[in-house]
C-alpha cells in the first residue's frame, strides 16, 4: 500500500491527466499505473483483470490491497521506492562533476526542439508541444555517433513540480550516462524553481537517487497479472 500521493495520482484527481473512474465508494484512477482508491468493491474486482490486464496496480488503501490478493492471489509484486528529495544535501559542483565525467565519445545536450521531436524512449510525449515542454518541463540527453542512447526527462508536470523518468540504452548502460543527463536536469530545474519527483523502480534507481541528494521515503508494492519487462 502507497500511503502518500504520488505526483501522477495528484494530476489526476486534479483532471490535468489521466482518466478517473469511480464505482460507489470506490475510484479507479488510470494515470500511468492504475490506482486503486477508496473501498474495494466487488463489481470493479472483477472488472481490473479484462480490462487493465497488461498494467500495474498500486494499492492506496489496505482494504484494496487485501482485497486485491483474496481475488487474485497469484498477482506478481515488485517493490517500488518513493524517494523525497532533500534540499541542500547535494552541492551543486557534485552534479557538474557527474556531467564532466562523460566518457570523451559522449555528447550531453538538454532537450531542444530536435530532442523534443524525436520523444526519446517515448520521452516528452505527454506535452502538447515543443512550446509546452519548454515551459513547463525539463530533460537532458546523451548522443553516441548521432543517436540518443540516454535520456532523463519529465514524464509530466504539474503545478510547477516534475515527475522524472531516466532511460539508457542497453548497449550503453554502467558508464554514468544516466547520471550525467539527471544532473543536466536537475540543475535546470532547481534554476527554474521546479520540484523534480523520483519514484525509483529498482535499488539500482534508488542508489543513483540518493547520490543525487534524494532519500527514501517510503517503500510500496505495485501488482501485475504479468511478470514486468526487464527495463
Amino acid at each position: 500500500m502507497l500511503v502518500n500521493q504520488p505526483l501522477l495520482l495528484q494530476a489526476c484527481l486534479d483532471g490535468k491527466f489521466g482518466t478517473i473512474f469511480e464505482y460507489g465508494r470506490s475510484c479507479v484512477c488510470e494515470a500511468g499505473f492504475i490506482y486503486l482508491l477508496g473501498e474495494a468493491e466487488e463489481g470493479i474486482l472483477s472488472e481490473l483483470k479484462n480490462r487493465w490486464n497488461n498494467r500495474m496496480f498500486i494499492c492506496m488503501t489496505r482494504q484494496w490491497e487485501e482485497a486485491l490478493l483474496t481475488s487474485y492471489p497469484g498477482m506478481v509484486h515488485v517493490t517500488r521506492y518513493q524517494m523525497k528529495y532533500e534540499p541542500g544535501s547535494t552541492d551543486e559542483k557534485v552534479l557538474c562533476r557527474y556531467m564532466e565525467m562523460l566518457p570523451h565519445e559522449y555528447r550531453l545536450t538538454m532537450f531542444d526542439r530536435t530532442v523534443f521531436e524525436q520523444k526519446p524512449f517515448m520521452h516528452a510525449s505527454t506535452y502538447s508541444s515543443y512550446e509546452d515542454f519548454q515551459r513547463n518541463a525539463s530533460g537532458a540527453v546523451v548522443w553516441y555517433q548521432g543517436q540518443i542512447v540516454s535520456s532523463a526527462s519529465s514524464f509530466l508536470s504539474w503545478e510547477n513540480q516534475l515527475e522524472l523518468d531516466i532511460v539508457t540504452a542497453k548497449e550503453h548502460r554502467r558508464k554514468g550516462l544516466g547520471i550525467a543527463c539527471a544532473s543536466a536536469m536537475l540543475l535546470d530545474c532547481k534554476a527554474r524553481g521546479l520540484d523534480v519527483h523520483w519514484d525509483a523502480q529498482n535499488p539500482a534507481s534508488r542508489s543513483l537517487a540518493e547520490k543525487m541528494g534524494y532519500r527514501l521515503d517510503c517503500t510500496y508494492q505495485a501488482y501485475s497479472f504479468m511478470a514486468p519487462e526487464e527495463p
